[in-house]
């Protein structure tokens, strides 16, 4: 047996409340519509509308480029004009203050692992054929680093002995990082190194000649 449902919309005129057949259906007794279902043209159909909490998600990646361990930059260093009795009698030279020589080494491996830093100076002070021997270099300047920012300062140190490589900074392994980023050490005022001058070595000197010797620095990865 099969029934007709009608469905009721209602509305108000003049205060009277009316109702009109909107839609109908035919059904089976079990209650399944039979699929003939109108709508009156007079009445609105509403588009479906999406599910507004509905999201996806994507994807964002890059590739990191191979990064590198480096000593960028190294100083001269003037030590000024020493006076004829440091010399003969022995003593030390502080670093000119217009020096201006600045130590860089970037850490752009992105291992935390560190490195370290040793220096080396040619004992042998040299002007033509006049010679000066005996020379050591001492190192004491500050300096940081951009990843750990101006709060932390790093100190570069160490008294070079003859022609031997001298540690004279170490990064340790993951202690700040190993030190990642650009490290420079300022080189620039009167403490910054000294020279020493040993006593009853050097009897004979050029007066107003330029002596010069070698600084070698070494930076090795830790391991």
């Amino acid at each position: 047996m099969k029934k007709t449902i009608w469905l009721l919309g209602a509305f108000f005129l003049g205060g009277t409340l009316l109702a009109t057949p909107v839609v109908s259906a035919t059904t089976t007794d079990s209650g399944t519509a039979n699929g003939n279902t109108t709508v009156g043209s007079d009445q609105p159909v509403l588009p479906a509308i999406a599910d507004p909490s509905a999201s996806l998600n994507s994807t964002a990646k890059f590739t990191v480029e191979a990064g590198q361990l480096t000593l960028k930059e190294v100083p001269d260093l003037n030590f000024g004009a020493a006076k004829p009795e440091i010399i003969v009698n022995g003593g030390s030279q502080d670093l000119d203050d217009k020096n201006a020589g600045k130590l860089i080494v970037s850490d752009m491996r992105g291992t935390g692992s560190g490195w370290s830093l040793s220096a080396s100076m040619n004992s042998e002070f040299t002007s033509g054929t006049s010679k000066l021997e005996g020379l050591s270099l001492t190192l004491a300047a500050t300096g940081s680093n951009t990843f750990l920012g101006s709060d932390k300062t790093l100190y570069l140190n160490g008294t070079t002995k003859s022609d031997t490589q001298t540690s004279v900074f170490s990064a340790k392994k993951y202690e700040d990082s190993g030190v990642v980023g650009e490290t420079t050490f300022k080189l620039n005022t009167s403490k910054s190194a000294s020279l020493n001058f040993p006593e009853k070595t050097n009897s004979t000197f050029t007066a107003n000649a330029s002596y010069q010797s070698t600084v070698t620095w070494t930076l090795v990865a830790a391991q």
